[in-house]
């Protein structure tokens, strides 16, 4: 069995807030949630103006598809500010963890107790260069920073989660 000890810290909640968002929240292709909204508020907005006679009605439509494009980027990153900030103020998060795995699981260990649980027990998991989240069926995760993982460790990790079948959700990266 391989393990790791760890605090979480602010910029590796941020990291694991940013991550969920683009794994879980989205369930989609980020491009195509930042473009559905907008392309069907475009098509409105053309169709409207247009259909009233506005010379300008395809300028207006690409001007609407850009400013809520924005904005849906904007609060999904402000969100996850907001979030990261809230969770670097929680206990539950900012105690000393140690994460151990081998081929049949995973434990989590603290001085709240230990939780085991068998690679099963995950909807996914999704990692990039800051951080590996598991994602629960439950809808919550367990963060991993890469910044206490050796390259080795890391690859290990990675090659045990994906050779237990579990899915990876990092496609959207």
């Amino acid at each position: 069995m391989r393990s790791v000890t760890f605090t979480l810290g602010q910029p590796d909640l941020q990291a694991a807030i940013l991550q969920s968002i683009w794994t879980r929240r989205l369930s989609l292709n980020p491009l195509a949630k930042f473009a559905i909204g907008p392309l069907l508020l475009a098509f409105v907005v053309f169709y409207m103006l247009g259909a009233g006679g506005q010379d300008q009605a395809l300028l207006w439509a690409l001007l609407a598809f850009l400013a809520f494009a924005a904005t849906t980027l904007v609060s999904e990153v402000l969100a996850a500010a907001v979030q990261s900030r809230m969770a670097a103020k929680n206990p539950l998060y900012t105690h000393e963890q140690t994460f151990s795995w081998d081929t049949e699981g995973f434990s989590v260990r603290s001085s709240r107790g230990e939780t085991r649980l068998g690679w099963r027990e995950l909807a996914g998991f999704a990692a990039d260069g800051r951080v590996m989240l598991l994602h629960f069926k439950t809808g919550q995760f367990q963060p991993l920073p890469r910044r206490v993982f050796s390259d080795e460790e890391w690859a290990s990790l990675r090659a045990t989660v994906a050779t237990a079948g579990v899915p990876d959700w990092t496609r959207w990266h």
